[in-house]
């Protein structure tokens, strides 16, 4: 698998959604990639923001978006 085939896979390694071979594939080549560490670090914080923005809408908090329609009178 190239680089960027294994790039395009991070995000679903981060959400634990691949299959046992592709999984196999992203684990070998981030034990040689420090770079493709990163990445997947930056997939797995992206993870954590949208779960945790998930939750705050589910709180019945309003989004940023609501609040930019708010003040520009659009509510």
């Amino acid at each position: 698998m190239t680089v960027n085939e294994i790039r395009e896979l991070l995000p679903f390694f981060a959400a634990n959604s691949l299959q046992a071979a592709e999984r196999d594939a992203v684990e070998e080549a981030l034990e040689n990639s420090e770079e493709l560490r990163k990445e997947l670090e930056f997939w797995r914080h992206a993870k954590h923001a949208t779960l945790i923005n998930a939750e705050t809408r589910a709180e019945g908090h309003v989004s940023s978006v609501q609040i930019v329609d708010y003040a520009r009178g659009a509510i």
